[in-house]
């Protein structure tokens, strides 16, 4: 004769049996829940003992079955009611980003009307506004010391402004980090021309305006080169003989639109490397320039119409302005000793002046002085940290 133990046993077995007939497709969580609650929680049968029970009697959903009920519980408000609040809250999150990001695309896809007054002014100058610190912006500036924000349709940092020689073209970096990207402004139709749409930092354009050279975001050991009619890019892989490049800085095109100089950070002296780019040479074959010169070295800038090369020096060598010139290989080399901070000299479009940022003002000397007798271009300017200066007129 069956104890009371066994008795209950097979009651749970029947049940399991019945509830498999009642649901051919898979037993319902809730059914077994009471099922479970009847037997186990009562201690009528050990949980051990049910569990392998209901591994044997009870039918098993497909997954299609399983998905359907995990739908329909998700589908019932009232016993969801705050999950669906969070789905809700993060679709309008998900919804908002994307509605702004194409805000912005459109945004800066129009006509900008501050291209229209770049004939007024003398400069392009990359600084933060007194008003406006978080970001560093491109302003248009006068020899009267007058400024107006640049391109008032992007609103992120703007960095390393380049113009090309015929003033069609302007490239400029917009954002930092991993979101930046290059933007190409088409100087005579007032737009730009591909939404900023391509990765990458520190552009500068060739002087004939038909490609740009930049430092891709994802490897600073080389450079690309994108060609302007159809935005196809080549990557250039850079390395030194036996010295490793750890970090290419400001590739620049020279005067003749083909060759490229660089700044690149040594990586065993941490020294920074004055590079000349030839394509027809081997990558691990390029010409070093000023090796004398390269624990002081901090800014270069070529001019447009000649071989020759700026640079600004640090106060580790006598803030020096250093003058190469006619020709990198052989030229005659002219230090200018400042004694103050003469900051990211550039050639005037004629190259007879050399425009630098010292005391918050645009400052110049002659090419020939030998001395750095400043004079002042502007008055002081209401701008903080001021970089990348570049004359327009």
């Amino acid at each position: 004769m069956k104890n009371e133990r066994e008795k209950e046993i097979e009651e749970y077995k029947d049940s399991c049996q019945n509830l498999s007939k009642q649901y051919p497709n898979g037993v319902p969580k809730f059914e077994l829940k009471h099922l479970q609650s009847t037997y186990v929680l009562t201690e009528k049968i050990s949980k051990h003992k049910a569990k392998e029970i209901e591994r044997y009697y009870l039918s098993k959903p497909s997954i299609l079955t399983t998905l359907k009920r995990q739908l329909d519980v998700f589908l019932n408000f009232k016993e969801n009611q705050y999950l669906w609040i969070v789905v809700v809250i993060i679709v309008v999150i998900i919804f908002v980003a994307l509605l702004q990001e194409e805000w912005q695309k459109w945004q800066e896809g129009l006509p900008d009307k501050t291209l229209s007054k770049m004939g007024e002014f003398d400069f392009i100058i990359c600084a933060r506004s007194p008003s406006e610190k978080d970001w560093k912006r491109l302003f248009l500036v006068k020899s009267s010391g007058e400024k107006e924000l640049f391109l008032k349709n992007i609103k992120n940092y703007q960095l390393h402004p380049s113009i090309s020689r015929d003033k069609k073209w302007l490239v400029f970096q917009r954002g930092l980090a991993k979101s930046a990207k290059i933007c190409i402004v088409n100087l005579k139709t007032r737009a730009i021309t591909n939404n900023c749409m391509h990765t990458g930092k520190m552009p500068s354009i060739s002087p004939d305006g038909k490609k740009i050279v930049y430092v891709p975001i994802e490897d600073s050991n080389s450079m690309e080169i994108m060609n302007l009619n159809d935005f196809k890019q080549k990557r250039i892989p850079i390395s030194l003989s036996h010295n490793e490049i750890a970090k290419i800085k400001r590739p620049t095109f020279l005067n003749d639109s083909e060759n490229i100089v660089f700044l690149g950070r040594e990586v065993t002296s941490n020294y920074m490397e004055v590079v000349l780019y030839e394509p027809d040479r081997p990558s691990d074959k390029q010409f070093k320039l000023l090796t004398n010169y390269a624990q002081h070295i901090e800014f270069l800038t070529p001019a447009t119409n000649s071989r020759s090369l700026l640079f600004e020096l640090s106060h580790t060598h006598k803030e020096s302005i250093l003058l190469l010139q006619p020709d990198f290989r052989n030229g005659e080399i002219v230090e200018i000793p400042c004694g103050f901070k003469a900051k990211f000299p550039v050639f005037s479009m004629n190259e007879k002046q050399i425009y630098f940022i010292s005391d918050n003002r645009v400052k110049y000397i002659e090419r020939s002085d030998k001395t750095c007798s400043a004079k002042d271009y502007t008055g002081k300017l209401d701008l903080i940290n001021m970089i990348d200066l570049i004359p327009i007129q």
